[in-house]
């Protein structure tokens, strides 16, 4: 999803992440939608295991 999906996470290193979001209808020309989000160390496992809910139902077809 290069290009459609940009996240770039950073970490302070006692378990707070900050996270800048860019989300493209098409890239280099379309809308762009951008948001900041920031967490935690005690939710990732919760988006880890959404994040495997979400593979297991919208599986990636043909060759990435």
């Amino acid at each position: 999803m290069e290009q459609w999906l940009t996240l770039s996470i950073v970490g302070d290193g006692i378990g707070h992440f900050s996270v800048d979001c860019t989300a493209c209808d098409q890239p280099g020309m379309g809308n762009t939608l951008r948001f900041k989000l920031a967490f935690d160390q005690t939710e990732l496992p919760a988006m880890l295991r959404d994040l495997d809910e979400l593979i297991r139902l919208f599986p990636v077809r043909g060759k990435p």
